[in-house]
């Protein structure tokens, strides 16, 4: 009879073992503020009202990339943009490409997505509620960009405002950048 509840005794140690160690390979990666580099290493990040936004490899809508950047040389217009995996979404239009100087932002927007109602919250950088970003690096022929910024934007409906702060990407230029 002994030999019969070792058995089940080392079935059931063994299941869970194998359970804790499938449980374990399975979490979620915490997530973290990416570094501020140079190498388009396809990074986006920021605070937003102090809660952590991070692009995570998931999301984006509307056939578009996940994130990314586009630039657009006949209206000197540069679109930096990222999704998060709940399909959150910041986007940044510029017009200064200039490396290593602060300047205004020229547009800026954050989209707060609702999953249960299918419905969205925009918020929008606005005359008085304006940002500011600072690019590191603009290589076309590398296709690169990279930088910081912030922004304040403002839901005007419900006229409540988000504050992006902490933000930083390190991006590939889309191939359709002309």
């Amino acid at each position: 009879m002994k030999n019969k509840y070792d058995f089940l005794y080392s079935s059931w140690l063994i299941t869970l073992l194998i359970s804790l160690l499938l449980a374990s390979c399975c979490k979620e990666q915490e997530l973290i503020l990416p570094e501020e580099t140079t190498i388009g290493a396809n990074t986006f990040g920021c605070y937003v009202d102090n809660e952590l936004f991070v692009y995570t490899g998931k999301g984006g809508v509307f056939g578009l990339e996940n994130i990314g950047a586009r630039y657009d040389s006949t209206l000197n217009q540069l679109y930096i943009y990222a999704y998060t995996k709940e399909n959150d979404y910041i986007g940044i239009f510029d017009t200064i490409m200039e490396v290593g100087r602060k300047h205004l932002i020229y547009y800026a927007a954050y989209i707060k997505y609702n999953n249960i109602y299918r419905t969205s919250t925009i918020y929008r950088t606005q005359e008085e509620l304006q940002g500011e970003m600072y690019l590191s690096k603009f290589d076309r022929e590398n296709k690169i960009v990279s930088g910081i910024f912030m922004f304040t934007a403002k839901d005007s409906i419900n006229n409540e405002n988000k504050t992006i702060s902490n933000g930083r990407f390190d991006v590939k230029l889309s191939p359709f950048s002309y």
